[in-house]
């Protein structure tokens, strides 16, 4: 098992853009005022970066399935269940930054 090829880059990914995206995103909004949407796109990371490390418990890192996945982890469907539903939660917030940028662009 190697966790870094089949789990833990998509889990560098999610965290990257969701931790790292802000001074970007305020930038952006500085230099285009008019592109008001931003602001939600902010405020959809932020929410995704607490999903990925700041949720009192209930984040995928502190579920287990974050940087330090394991073998036996995945293989307990229980546990893989919950981090299954976790990660369906970023793709339901991925989703809505979609819908802000196409609504935000017209």
């Amino acid at each position: 098992f190697d966790p870094w090829y089949m789990y833990t880059v998509y889990v560098c990914n999610l965290a990257t853009n969701s931790s790292c995206c802000h001074g970007f995103l305020e930038k952006a909004l500085q230099l285009n005022p008019d592109l008001t949407f931003i602001k939600e796109i902010h405020r959809l990371y932020d929410r995704m970066r607490k999903m990925w490390n700041e949720q009192n418990g209930e984040d995928l890192e502190s579920i287990g399935g974050g940087f330090n996945i394991t073998l036996e982890t995945l293989q307990n469907k229980n546990r893989r269940s919950r981090i299954a539903a976790k990660l369906r939660e970023f793709a339901e917030v991925v989703d809505k930054v979609v819908e802000v940028v196409n609504s935000g662009m017209k």
